[in-house]
């Protein structure tokens, strides 16, 4: 069975964005976070539904969290586990992976 390995990176920006998001959405305040375990529940389910994204290192993907426009960046490792490396909003320049 593939495990999700969230890095400390990506553990540190979820966690910003979760208080962000609690604090200032009102209407829909947990709205990120059921958001995040959804796309992340459809990664192990199929690893590849992620687009391609061309980065230092080969095999990165992406997968966008419709509702809240973040990007969760994630890899499919010789294991088969799957390492979440960024959460990063959809408006910004891609992150450096």
């Amino acid at each position: 069975m593939r495990a999700l390995i969230i890095t400390p990176r990506a553990r540190r920006q979820y966690e910003r964005e979760l208080r962000w998001w609690s604090r200032n959405r009102d209407k829909a305040p947990h709205l990120f976070g059921e958001e995040f375990d959804q796309t992340c529940r459809l990664i192990l389910d199929a690893p590849g539904v992620g687009q391609r994204v061309q980065t230092r290192r080969s095999g990165n993907r992406r997968v966008l969290m419709e509702h809240t426009r973040y990007y969760i960046y994630y890899r499919v490792n010789t294991n088969d586990d799957i390492a979440v490396l960024s959460v990063w909003h959809a408006s910004r320049r891609p992150p450096r992976l």
